[in-house]
């Protein structure tokens, strides 16, 4: 015994002074017994295959070893292109969606216990124009449609009775007069603004205004209340100022009330304002009483456009209530603010359809670009808590997002952008949460532009990516880049665009999938060793990886499979097949999360090397170890003479959690042994006991 304790002493010497020893008694919390009951678990646990379906707009799930396919939630794009608020309700046109034009009537939040009320596919002839009044009492949606002819429809909230009520040349706003039954639109003809009504039905057509020679009229409001309408004409002509008009309801009486540049415009009935959108200044609304002189700028918010299709003052709220973004914008919004313009909060957010998706199957969230119209988003993938955390306008261009990449050790996004009147390609990255957007440029801008795709490797602190050169032959330069420098690390035979990355630290590795070549290719980390994997893949479009079982799986986005092989390219076989355009794959196994991360919640506070499980031990132990964060790994075996027996973990670059090594002594000799972990600044050590 006196034996084993002094070279135990001797060993402890000769680790560095900053490593800890702690002797294993054999007698710690049941920890042992938990750890392995749940390395049983994840033995026997399912892994799944988790994508977006783009034709169907669905967040998919397929079971590994079982093969079954489960829709979990549909993130199809939101466009509430014109609203109606009745009655305290909010109504909504969503549309149209473009991959299958529909456009749905809807109330309230689709997120919350909305109601659809029906919907119509656009039959190629005219779109919708951005206009839609609900007449509750007879049970109507109205709403303007343009095309080769205007028109303005109706049908019932049950979708029933769909007809044309009137029908003309270039209409472009309407409103009802709920007390008198009575419809009223602005039609212009070659430049010439005028007004019209007819009953609610379409029949009985009058002609208000047709020979004042007004230019291009921008709106029209009923107050039932002091049997008068208003409307706006924003650009003046050599006869006619620009400004807010007024008259009674049969057309006569007409005067000129407020002199200005206004296009939308809406009116207070409890205060007897008037709000108008100004036509001169985007993203202003100005208000003021008829007669008065003295206007009011109740919001001005230049880098935002209002886009041009309704404004709404609600008076049982007090509330002012407009649409914001822009035309042809899946990142239109719905907004409110109190009367005098404080307190702007948004009612209801559209987003586009997803560009690119990444999933989060441990967190249970899905996180998305949208293109052009700006967000990036996140949902449950169950559907709920569908938000919109990054919403970015550019006042002098329209930024693009592309490829998203998530995080997950350190709790960001990245996505790459483009943006139009710059020219400009880069990369920007945030917490999950949105807050502190930061820009890193492209860093090798004389070889080319940097391409969508890329992948961050977390432990390194490095981004992988590629340029493609403005050569005419299309070359690829592979890159490696973060905060302080870049280099080029393969400049050979790379033609085809890269379509997705993964990255293999046990092995030191990145791989990844061309889309046209049809290859998925490998390299070392430093850019040597190139060789491809696999070829003939059907247009593979991306990849995922399941290192502790040695496999990839990929897919293949035209002939609507996902499949996988070893990591080495043999045994491929498809794994799912007959699907709709299926996304970028990733994997983990269900009981336990992606095996190279853990929720952060979960995540250990200190380091710290377990006793190793069972101990004494014959042939086979397992030996345990938390990270509090991502770190280079060395756990090594030595005997009792300091002889290294076994490395178990090489430099290994491993995630923050838990992590476990197995050791099979079959070779060695009954004895003690010491077992050492090393990361940066952390050193352990303990002992254990082969008894045979």
């Amino acid at each position: 015994m006196s034996f084993i304790v002094i070279v135990v002493f001797l060993l402890i010497a000769a680790i560095p002074t900053n490593a800890q020893f702690v002797e294993g008694s054999g007698t710690e919390e049941d920890p042992f017994q938990v750890a392995a009951v749940e390395r049983q678990a994840i033995a026997e646990s399912d892994h799944h295959i988790y994508w977006f379906d783009y034709e169907n707009k669905y967040l998919m799930r397929g079971n590994v070893e079982t093969w079954a396919v489960d829709t979990l939630s549909n993130i199809e794009r939101r466009q509430p292109v014109a609203f109606d608020i009745v009655d305290g309700e909010l109504y909504w046109v969503d549309g149209p969606h473009y991959h299958n034009d529909l456009i749905i009537f809807r109330k309230g939040d689709p997120q919350d216990d909305g109601t659809d009320f029906f919907s119509l596919t656009n039959d190629g002839s005219s779109f919708f124009q951005f206009m839609l009044r609900v007449d509750i009492p007879n049970g109507y949606f109205y709403w303007l449609e343009n095309g080769s002819a205007s028109r303005i429809r109706r049908a019932r909230t049950d979708g029933s009775g769909l007809e044309e009520v009137v029908t003309s040349g270039k209409i472009i706003r309407f409103r009802i007069d709920h007390t008198e039954g009575k419809l009223y639109w602005v039609e212009v003809d070659g430049g010439i603004g005028s007004i019209h009504r007819s009953n609610l039905d379409g029949s009985q057509v009058e002609d208000l205004m047709t020979e004042q020679g007004y230019p291009r009229i921008g709106d029209i409001e009923i107050d039932e209340s002091a049997n008068q309408f208003y409307w706006t004409v924003p650009k003046p002509s050599d006869d006619v100022k620009a400004g807010i008009y007024r008259a009674g309801l049969d057309g006569r009486d007409i005067e000129h009330v407020i002199d200005s540049r206004p296009y939308l415009l809406t009116l207070d009935s409890n205060d007897n304002y008037l709000y108008w959108t100004d036509d001169a200044q985007w993203g202003t609304i100005i208000r003021v009483k008829p007669g008065e002189t003295v206007t009011d700028t109740v919001l001005s918010v230049p880098d935002i456009r209002l886009n041009p299709n309704d404004l709404i003052f609600y008076p049982m709220h007090n509330k002012l209530y407009w649409v914001e973004g822009f035309i042809g914008s899946a990142g239109l919004r719905i907004m409110q603010s109190d009367s005098d313009g404080n307190n702007v909060q948004e009612v209801l957010a559209g987003f586009g359809d997803p560009v690119s998706v990444a999933i989060d199957p441990v967190e249970k969230k899905a996180y998305w670009t949208t293109g052009w119209s700006r967000e990036v988003m996140k949902v449950e993938l169950n559907g709920s808590n569908l938000q919109a955390i990054i919403r970015e306008y550019v006042a002098t261009s329209t930024p693009y997002k592309g490829h998203i990449f998530l995080d997950r050790d350190n709790d960001k996004l990245y996505w790459w952008m483009y943006t139009v009147v710059a020219e400009e390609v880069h990369i920007r990255y945030a917490p999950t949460d949105g807050s502190g957007i930061k820009r890193i440029p492209n860093p090798l801008k004389e070889h080319g532009d940097l391409e969508s795709a890329f992948t961050v490797d977390s432990f390194n602190d490095r981004i992988y990516g590629s340029v493609r050169a403005w050569s005419t032959d299309n070359r690829r330069s592979l890159i490696r880049f973060d905060d302080d420098e870049a280099q080029v690390i393969l400049d050979e035979d790379l033609s085809s665009r890269i379509s997705d990355y993964a990255l293999n630290h046990e092995t030191g590795q990145l791989y990844w999938t061309e889309l046209v070549s049809g290859k998925i290719r490998r390299v070392n980390f430093d850019g040597t060793g190139l060789e491809d994997v696999l070829h003939d893949l059907d247009e593979p479009l991306g990849i995922t990886m399941d290192v502790e079982n040695g496999k990839m799986y990929w897919t293949e986005r035209e002939s609507g499979k996902i499949r996988r092989a070893n990591l080495d390219g043999t045994e491929t076989e498809d794994l799912f097949t007959g699907l709709s355009d299926p996304g970028r794959p990733f994997f983990t196994f269900e009981n336990s999360g992606i095996p190279t991360s853990v929720p952060i919640e979960d995540r250990p506070v200190s380091y710290q090397l377990h006793q190793n499980y069972p101990n004494p031990f014959n042939p086979v132990t397992v030996i345990e170890y938390s990270l509090p964060q991502p770190e280079t790994v060395t756990l090594q075996v030595y005997d009792v003479t300091g002889r290294l027996v076994e490395t178990l973990v090489d430099q290994q670059h491993m995630p923050a959690g838990r992590h476990h090594a197995i050791w099979d002594a079959s070779g060695a000799a009954s004895g003690l042994y010491l077992y050492r972990l090393q990361t940066g600044d952390f050193e352990q050590s303990r002992t254990m006991t082969l008894v045979k």
